[in-house]
């Protein structure tokens, strides 16, 4: 299984067991990387495109009506970046939750990814 697939199958995991926010995909790297980053990113777009992951913003998970705004890659690249500064604001990153199909989607990866995260 290659980077990609690997980062993608992580973040959908992490999504489908609450919403999760931007800067989290990074936050347990370690070696961070510019490729690091890419993957990250191309992995939540996909995730996104794909309807497994749906994306909103902090103030929304808050009020918990988890209102779906649109992605903007742009901006979501430089949240995953300054995720590496250990000051976030919560309520200004985006927040991705799975849908229905990325449960099921992660149910059928479920196992996959185990001794990776030891």
């Amino acid at each position: 299984m290659n980077d990609f697939n690997e980062k993608k199958i992580y973040i959908l995991e992490l999504c489908s067991e609450s919403e999760c926010g931007s800067w989290e995909f990074w936050s347990t790297a370690e070696n961070k990387t510019e490729e690091e980053c890419k993957v990250i990113v191309d992995s939540i777009v996909t995730l996104v495109n794909e309807k497994n992951i749906i994306t909103t913003e902090g103030k929304y998970v808050k009020d918990r009506t988890y209102k779906e705004i649109p992605l903007d890659v742009v901006r979501l690249k430089g949240e995953v970046k300054r995720s590496m500064i250990p000051d976030v604001e919560p309520d200004r990153f985006y927040w991705f939750y799975a849908t229905e199909e990325g449960k099921k989607e992660d149910q059928k990866n479920a196992g996959t990814l185990r001794p990776l995260r030891q």
